[in-house]
């Protein structure tokens, strides 16, 4: 081996066992603490339907289940939401 050649080797020795015992003594970081805040609704809490009365939705299922073509439309929004 020649004289450059050990004294890259030992230099690289000592820098490497050097950022090993730095690292030792570096002491572990945390993860930091995140505190939720409570939400609060902006707007009263829906009670009720918004769209379709209860009505209206029972009269759209017995339409799907008495005419076929009111099934062929259930069926292609079903088929949307799938998707």
């Amino acid at each position: 081996m020649s004289i450059t050649n050990t004294l890259f080797f030992t230099g690289w020795i000592a820098m490497a066992s050097f950022s090993n015992a730095t690292r030792a003594r570096t002491p572990p970081t945390q993860t930091p603490v995140v505190v939720e805040k409570t939400r609060m609704p902006r707007y009263p809490l829906k009670t009720a339907r918004g769209i379709y009365t209860d009505t209206e939705i029972t009269q759209a299922r017995a339409n799907v289940m008495r005419y076929p073509a009111a099934k062929v439309v259930a069926d292609g929004i079903l088929k949307a939401a799938d998707e």
